[in-house]
């Protein structure tokens, strides 16, 4: 029986630059902490704290969409490359250590199917692998909470697998084992724990969406998602840049010239945040119901401004029309108005 285990990730690190709770605070994405098993994540201001109860299952990584959990061993590309290697056209099974294994299947043993993500499932089904997902004993499991994650990346994977005309499904069942899958003799976690950093290090992984995009290659068909945003700039839009800092994958960037400043989307970096929605003071970005076909297009022009000098204080400011005062100075100039109208009011009454 061929059994190949992956339950061990070695050490959880994180990548600031693309953690969106990090770049913003009051960012709702919290799923790498809802669903560690251990409890071993926290946030606090400006820091993120894996404790020692880590132990390396990976569902973090598979949860968080922004790609900004990184792991020691097990990545999906080694994981990927693995499977493709030996499996030799077998029907592969990913399964955790509580689920039953099949002689005539390549197993892949997994802390929890939770670990899954599109990248590894989608890749397998267009390559023409039968896939099996096993599920072990969920009820009372110590990974019980963390399928929430397991059933949003099944949903992107359908979304995807039907865009792509792609009819092949994995078939997902659950089998209880009479006793778990024991791991190899050898320590594979705390070898990986010792030679975790120079691995990372060594290795160039892509972010988790370019990745995915990478496998994908083929363009896309129509069907709503909501794996990413579609958005649009109304004329209320500053450019301020917000938006562009709380980015986690840098989908939003903003060029600026001595003439103007074009604000650009990258839907396909895109995975569904809202950080530069919930970010924007002027409330100037608009959401409306994504599409699939989105991940086709490369980068788009959202809004053209002009910049411009306010005549007042000589700030540099952009805006869709000709204006003479930047907001600053507007707001003061409608304060002085009205406290001249009160003023001239009241003088009259007298």
């Amino acid at each position: 029986m061929k059994v190949f285990d992956a339950s061990s990730c070695g050490d959880v690190r994180i990548n600031e630059k693309h953690c969106a709770k990090l770049l913003f605070a009051r960012s709702a994405c919290d799923d790498c902490i809802r669903s560690c098993p251990q409890g071993a994540i926290s946030f606090s201001t400006r820091e993120y704290k894996i404790t020692k109860d880590c132990n390396g299952c990976g569902i973090c990584y598979s949860a968080c969409k922004a790609g900004a959990i990184k792991l020691g061993d097990n990545f999906d590309e080694i994981v990927l490359n693995k499977i493709l290697k030996e499996a030799k056209r077998k029907k592969v099974r990913f399964l955790c250590s509580k689920a039953k294994a099949d002689e005539d299947s390549y197993n892949v043993v997994l802390s929890c199917i939770s670990r899954l993500t599109e990248n590894i499932l989608f890749k397998l089904i267009k390559t023409g692998v039968k896939v099996e997902i096993v599920k072990g004993e969920c009820n009372g499991c110590g990974y019980e909470k963390s399928l929430f994650v397991f059933e949003r990346n099944m949903k992107f994977l359908e979304d995807i697998l039907f865009s792509s005309g792609i009819k092949e499904r994995p078939i997902i069942k659950q089998e209880v084992a009479e006793e778990e899958i024991k791991e190899e003799e050898s320590s594979r976690r705390e070898f990986f724990k010792m030679f975790a950093k120079p691995i990372r290090d060594m290795r160039a992984e892509k972010p988790r969406r370019l990745f995915f995009m990478d496998l994908v290659q083929e363009p896309l068909s129509e069907r709503e998602t909501d794996f990413l945003l579609n958005i649009s700039i109304s004329d209320d839009c500053n450019l301020c840049g917000a938006c562009v800092f709380v980015c986690p994958t840098k989908a939003i960037t903003i060029e600026k010239d001595d003439r103007k400043g074009i604000i650009y989307f990258s839907p396909f970096l895109c995975v569904g945040c809202r950080n530069c929605i919930d970010v924007c003071m002027r409330k100037a970005i608009c959401e409306k119901k994504a599409n699939v076909v989105l991940l086709n297009e490369d980068v788009v022009k959202l809004k053209e401004l002009r910049r411009q000098v306010c005549t007042h204080c000589g700030t540099v400011f952009y805006s869709v029309g000709e204006k003479e005062l930047c907001s600053m100075c507007e707001m003061r100039k409608e304060k002085e108005d009205a406290l001249f109208a009160s003023w001239e009011e009241a003088k009259e009454k007298k």
